[in-house]
């Protein structure tokens, strides 16, 4: 059945792919975007785009809503401006998305809203599922305060289900569009000592992953968005330079982390052994549960491009 999708941050990395997948399904599409005329230049008529939430009311109710609003986390040293931009871009336009919803003749069937893994602070080598607690530090503050709002301001008919998001992969956005240069100059290496374990997934997981859980009326709550198997970021260094065939000798020392983001460089540092418990359970299959052939196809499909 064709569906009427509203995404805050369909112009983004995730949210991109995303769309390219619902048009594909011939779903409608309508996204938030404060460079509502440059992403017009984009998808053309294929998708509506608006500018401001209260034009939301101007649109056919959305069936689904897909909140990936947020600026990069990672981007820049944490300064208190910074932090207020980070909370504001989360927490400030989840607040103003659920009460605009709360205004629509229709609620929607799912709202599917965005948090991070970084809910669960730095865990060493503990294993870490749906179940596990809040940890410390301004991620973990943060993700929590952003989840808090949207189960808050959430209309009883509507499913809410939280995506605890890790280290998304695809050359088109993320982490790894930083990386792959450096690495290619053959200036790649561990970050730190490299034995913190990093929990990512493959950028169609993700989206494929927001689909199963609005097509699924028993899916609900929180869940993992992370690769079955995470791995260490010395395992990661590694096998990256194994499908660039390139070297990774030149490590990034932890001090020089820290000199260049600050408290920020804690989300590079710190370790998260994340499994996706209750995806799994629900029935979802990742298409890519292991690192290697993840990047073999990001960057097969970036040359096809």
């Amino acid at each position: 059945m064709i569906k009427h999708i509203f995404i805050t941050g369909g112009s983004g990395f995730i949210g991109s792919r995303l769309c390219t997948l619902l048009l594909e399904q011939g779903h409608q599409i309508t996204i938030l975007s404060r460079q509502a005329e440059r992403v017009r230049t984009i998808w053309h008529d294929k998708i509506t785009v608006i500018s401001q939430l209260t034009q939301l009311s101007d649109c056919p109710p959305p069936n689904w809503v897909i909140n990936l609003a947020g600026e990069p986390i990672v981007d820049r040293p944490w300064t208190e401006k910074r932090k207020a931009l980070l909370r504001n871009s989360r927490i400030a336009l989840t607040k103003s998305l659920f009460g605009t919803l709360q205004q629509l003749p229709e609620q929607p069937d799912v709202i599917i809203s965005g948090s991070a893994i970084g809910f669960y602070g730095d865990t060493g080598n503990n294993v870490v599922t749906e179940s596990s607690p809040q940890g410390q530090g301004f991620a973990a503050e943060l993700c929590h305060d952003w989840e808090q709002v949207a189960q808050t301001h959430r209309h009883k008919n509507s499913r809410l289900c939280l995506l605890r998001t890790g280290v998304v992969i695809g050359t088109e956005g993320g982490m790894l569009k930083k990386v792959t240069l450096p690495f290619k100059l053959g200036l790649g290496g561990p970050l730190g000592n490299g034995q913190q374990w990093s929990s990512w997934i493959a950028l169609d997981d993700i989206c494929n992953l927001i689909l199963f859980l609005a097509e699924n009326q028993q899916c609900e709550g929180v869940y993992n968005a992370t690769s079955p198997n995470p791995i260490t970021n010395a395992t990661f260094t590694k096998i990256l330079g194994k499908v660039l065939k390139r070297p990774t000798l030149v490590p990034m020392p932890t001090f020089m982390l820290k000199a260049i983001l600050g408290e920020a460089s804690s989300l590079l540092l710190g370790s998260q052994r994340v499994l996706p418990q209750r995806a799994i359970e629900a029935g979802f299959t990742f298409e890519y549960p292991n690192i290697e052939p993840c990047l073999v196809n990001s960057f097969a499909t970036k040359q096809s491009l």
